[in-house]
């Protein structure tokens, strides 16, 4: 605290730094390969490793007009539907668009007569914005209440319980809840943590075990049964990081696998 308020001075101009203090901020007055952290240099994340950037090279090159065997490219190295033609769900956007411009509401009518917008996103906007569904300012970090409760009504369907909604929050996305469950568990006090993920394994995973300085524990899956899991397998991956001195504190189950 004492070098951030030092440096907030200094750019103000209100402060002036000894010799000792000018080699310190000069020591770490950039991000560089030596000072970053080593756990980021080692986590390799292939959904944007080189292949995809060598395709946006690529991408690029066939806009700008040269020639390849080819003239369009399908990128397969995140799971996007919509990439390969899949249709959005437009019930999801109206709904969102609706609260991001609460103004287009009060022609709802006209919209929907022409077809833009279904009257079932309007309504449930409508519902939303009622129950101050203030899109676009800060909110209680674990989402808005009224939804979270949809989420536990959706469960009780699904699974024929519901659980509490004080135990359900939500994420921007799958890959931002993974990472703050694995950052709860990456304890290190405990020995070296390791997370038990499905090979092949989508590299989240291991990208984030490293940058949290823990293992990956991969158990294979049958190619030959469809891709399934097998009790055997698991056995086998968990004992030998035992025998490694692993802690085994997760296990990833992705379905499909």
């Amino acid at each position: 605290q004492e070098i951030m308020l030092a440096s907030q001075k200094a750019r103000l101009g209100q402060l002036h730094l000894g010799r000792g203090a000018t080699q310190i901020f000069s020591r770490f007055k950039s991000l560089t390969l030596d000072t970053i952290n080593k756990q980021v240099l080692a986590a390799e994340y292939a959904v944007r490793g080189r292949l995809p950037t060598r395709a946006a090279a690529i991408q690029q090159e066939l806009t700008k007009g040269s020639k390849y065997p080819f003239n369009e490219l399908v990128y397969c190295n995140i799971g996007n539907p919509q990439q390969v033609g899949q249709e959005p769900l437009t019930f999801n956007r109206e709904v969102l668009a609706l609260l991001t411009a609460p103004q287009l509401l009060s022609s709802a009518e006209k919209l929907t007569q022409q077809g833009l917008i279904s009257s079932e996103a309007v309504a449930r906007a409508k519902e939303y914005i009622q129950r101050s569904a203030k899109v676009g300012a800060y909110t209680d970090s674990v989402g808005f209440q009224f939804i979270r409760e949809e989420v536990c009504d959706f469960i009780k369907e699904r699974d024929g319980n519901r659980p509490d909604v004080k135990n359900v929050f939500l994420t921007n996305g799958a890959s931002e809840g993974a990472r703050l469950v694995m950052s709860a568990l990456a304890a290190k006090h405990l020995g070296t943590v390791g997370f038990m993920a499905p090979i092949p394994q989508y590299p989240l995973y291991s990208a984030l075990s490293t940058l949290m300085d823990c293992e990956l524990v991969g158990y294979y899956l049958d190619e030959d049964k469809n891709w399934a899991v097998s009790l055997p397998a698991l056995t086998a991956a968990y004992e030998d990081a035992m025998k490694k001195g692993i802690v085994v504190r997760a296990l990833v189950v992705i379905n499909p696998g």
